[in-house]
């Protein structure tokens, strides 16, 4: 900070991190060190139970530790999305070709721990959104034509799945299927995802700490000021 007549100055930029990885996008992520300073930044490796973790301190960027977890994955021939818990004590997987993988997490260590919980979710396509609530009780995820929800305070995590919401055939006025893709938490405490085209809304799930239909899927109850095509921006928990 002392460079540039005190606005400061970059010394070093373009270091790559990682490179030997397959990438695949949304997948990618962060959460607190237990230390409430530090972060971990977290993302998988394509198709593997593989995650690269480095540990982000006011030092700069740590070396990455390679977890091989078990068991070894199925080839999934898909794209997903992560998200970890407001607390941190859970990772979210959602690869939509396969369904959900449900990773505990240590923010003291790093570590994740072997044989994730899976809930198969057949028939899902496209879609792969997934986010916690606020609360951290429920978890939702998307396919193209239908949201999810999973009690994780429920005895049986797995069968506590729940179908909240079922795409009600809305086209903009493109003329475009507002089908679901990618979810984000909103700081207002709503759920927000968009479609997986060049649509001009938004859908947003009312009360997600709420269970079942009470959480109030909003289907294309937001107009943007522009059409927007997949993207969504992933901010994590702050």
């Amino acid at each position: 900070m002392e460079l540039s007549n005190g606005t400061g100055k970059v010394v070093e930029k373009n270091v790559s991190i990682i490179d030997d990885y397959e990438k695949t996008f949304g997948t990618i992520t962060a959460i607190k060190h237990a230390n409430g300073r530090d972060w971990w930044i977290v993302f998988p490796e394509k198709v593997k139970n593989i995650f690269y973790t480095s540990l982000l301190t006011p030092e700069g960027v740590d070396s990455v530790k390679v977890s091989v977890l078990e068991p070894q994955f199925p080839q999934m021939n898909s794209n997903g999305l992560i998200t970890f818990s407001p607390d941190g004590g859970y990772l979210a997987r959602f690869e939509v070709n396969n369904g959900l993988y449900l990773y505990t997490f240590d923010r003291c260590s790093g570590e994740f721990v072997d044989y994730p919980l899976f809930v198969p979710l057949p028939g899902t396509t496209l879609g792969a959104g997934v986010s916690f609530s606020p609360n951290g009780r429920f978890l939702y995820m998307l396919s193209s034509t239908f949201v999810m929800q999973l009690d994780l305070w429920a005895d049986d995590i797995a069968s506590s799945l729940d179908t909240v919401a079922v795409y009600d055939g809305y086209t903009d006025i493109y003329g475009l299927p507002t089908t679901f893709f990618a979810m984000q938490n909103g700081p207002d405490g709503r759920i927000y995802f968009n479609t997986n085209n060049g649509s001009d809304i938004l859908h947003y799930i009312e009360f997600p700490n709420k269970k079942g239909d009470s959480c109030q899927v909003v289907q294309h109850g937001l107009k943007l000021a522009a059409r927007n095509r997949f993207t969504s921006p992933h901010f994590p928990h702050y």
